[in-house]
């Protein structure tokens, strides 16, 4: 299969944030949020706009894109991954952190025990 823009994920930032920008209407600013909110604020506008080019293509109507829609496809998956990792990440920092919580908080019960 030759190396078609549908068939490739994204390389770099730069690269995301132009097709991003050629795909929905979205403000630089949006683009370049990759925290989580951010991430979900997009793949929520890219739900919105896979919906519309879905209901285009069933309906046969003239401007549906089939390129447009294989590459809102491909984008709409690498930002849902990209944001399960940071929801993960961001859950086992949470578990982490709670443990070490509970951890020191053993060794402060120890230290205040005293034998009578």
């Amino acid at each position: 299969m030759p190396d078609c823009p549908a068939s490739r994920e994204p390389r770099a930032d730069d690269e995301r944030a132009r097709e991003l920008a050629r795909l929905i209407p979205l403000w630089p600013s949006e683009i370049a949020d990759t925290s989580r909110e951010g991430r979900t604020r997009l793949v929520a506008k890219l739900e919105c706009a896979l919906k519309a080019e879905r209901r285009r293509g069933r309906s046969g109507h003239w401007t549906y894109d089939l390129a447009r829609h294989a590459a809102l496809v491909r984008i709409w998956r690498h930002e849902r991954a990209a944001l399960a990792a940071l929801t993960k990440q961001a859950s086992s920092q949470k578990e982490s952190a709670r443990t070490a919580g509970a951890a020191r908080l053993s060794v402060v019960r120890r230290s205040n025990f005293q034998p009578s």
